[in-house]
């Protein structure tokens, strides 16, 4: 069992590492609006960096608006 927490543990800081790369690229690549609503999310109650749910939200929201600019235009 040991051995196994052993092998798992490196795996999980290598994904919460990947995690925190892709949500720093996220951020680096929207808008500058869009980046403040970003941080909104994150700084709600926890005041903790931009996580997974934080980005899912905010591309939801982009997607939102991106379908409704089409509808209307």
């Amino acid at each position: 069992m040991l051995l196994a927490l052993a092998k798992a543990a490196p795996r999980r800081a290598d994904i919460r590492l990947a995690q925190a790369q892709a949500i720093k690229q996220f951020d680096d690549d929207v808008s500058v609006e869009e980046r403040a609503t970003l941080r909104s999310y994150s700084t709600g109650i926890s005041k903790s960096p931009s996580g997974i749910h934080d980005v899912m939200q905010l591309t939801a929201e982009i997607n939102r608006r991106a379908a409704g600019e089409r509808r209307d235009g």
